[in-house]
């Protein structure tokens, strides 16, 4: 289904931008529908942890720099989500 509306959005952005506004609404309502129907709970990674190893897990905005490397070491940060130690 999404492989559907993606070409269907496609097509219709090429034909409303030369011109027929009709294709504009169909694009627009084929991009609405696209994204109600995708699923939110989509995994977006998965590792494997060995006992030692450490995952630190950080939001930072796009503009910030990455914190230098060992920074997390005993440092709070406020865009630290989660430490987690494989135990």
């Amino acid at each position: 289904m999404d492989a559907i509306l993606r070409r269907l959005i496609r097509a219709a952005m090429r034909r409303g931008m030369a011109g027929d506004w009709v294709w504009l609404l169909l694009a627009l309502s084929a991009f609405l529908l696209r994204r109600a129907l995708r699923s939110r709970d989509d995994l977006v990674t998965s590792i494997t942890l060995t006992p030692g190893e450490r995952v630190l897990i950080t939001v930072r905005g796009h503009d910030e720099r990455p914190a230098p490397a060992g920074a997390d070491e005993g440092a709070s940060s406020d865009g630290v989500l989660a430490a987690i130690d494989a135990r």
